[in-house]
């Protein structure tokens, strides 16, 4: 291993027959690669590659990680691979996983042999490793482009200590989500804006309409304490909303072919 740079690894694997979860469609797979955390218990997740949609024969893209990051230069160092079937609205669920080391992808990846992903006892399809080749980057910022291939992850994996239970994506995954498809990178990544709750005390300018959140109150209606025509007038300011109409509500005058008796109105 050079000195001078740090070795990289590209990695690239295709599934083949993957078990279908989704009940109308077929699944959306993509795979994340963990390695042991260096402190404490449980796994990684180092690299995940991108969701193919609608697909049970996926051939994902390239991950191209440092050889330190991934298993500290051991070629030994035991990997967990997992295939997962993205779900929007859910939890994202299990299709299966492996364990394998960097040199058993190596070899995996000459003999072109697949091997087979499990949930348990079940077998939930084949994985192939389609190039295992080490390289050193030719420049810096090729090898900083490694990082922003695909997202890492944002919290520990803890799938060793809870068994086959799947993962929830944050809030800034699926904000992310578009600019992952598009291979834009981490660094284009949208910033997470938290929802803005209503803020009574906003003041509009003139040609303001209504831009808050409804908090299911309407704006006050009834007298200006402040105003220069004393308590009666209606408000000069409202949020959001224009003041009613002085005559409101409207009177409705008497009909005088009504004859029913005045009694029945109270």
């Amino acid at each position: 291993m050079s000195t001078g740079r740090q070795q990289m690894v590209r990695l690239r694997f295709e599934g083949r027959k993957l078990e279908d979860l989704d009940f109308w469609t077929k699944s959306d797979p993509y795979l994340a690669l963990s390695r042991p955390a260096k402190n404490g218990s449980g796994v990684v997740q180092v690299r995940r590659t991108e969701t193919i949609w609608n697909n049970l024969n996926p051939s994902w893209k390239v991950l191209y990680i440092p050889t330190a990051e991934l298993c500290d230069g051991n070629l030994q160092m035991p990997l967990n691979i997992e295939v997962f079937d993205e779900d929007r609205n859910s939890r994202d669920d299990l299709i299966g996983r492996i364990e394998l080391t960097l040199s058993d992808l190596q070899n995996l990846a000459n003999s072109g042999s697949p091997v087979i992903l499990k949930k348990g006892p079940k077998n939930r399809g084949q994985l192939l490793v389609r190039e295992c080749q080490f390289e050193e980057p030719t420049s810096e910022q090729e090898r900083k482009a490694s990082i922003t291939a695909y997202p890492p992850s944002r919290r520990e994996s803890v799938y060793s200590t809870l068994g086959d239970s799947a993962h929830s994506r944050t809030d800034f995954e699926r904000q992310a989500e578009a600019h992952e498809l598009l291979g834009q990178g981490q660094e284009n990544y949208p910033t997470y804006q938290p929802y803005q709750p209503y803020n009574p005390s906003f003041q509009p300018g003139p040609g303001f309409t209504n831009q808050q959140p409804f908090d299911g109150h309407f704006p006050p209606v009834g007298p200006a304490q402040n105003s220069p025509g004393g308590p009666n007038p209606q408000p000069t300011c409202y949020v959001g909303y224009p003041p009613f109409p002085g005559n409101f509500p409207p009177t409705i005058p008497e009909d005088p072919t009504d004859t029913r008796p005045p009694y029945i109105w109270t």
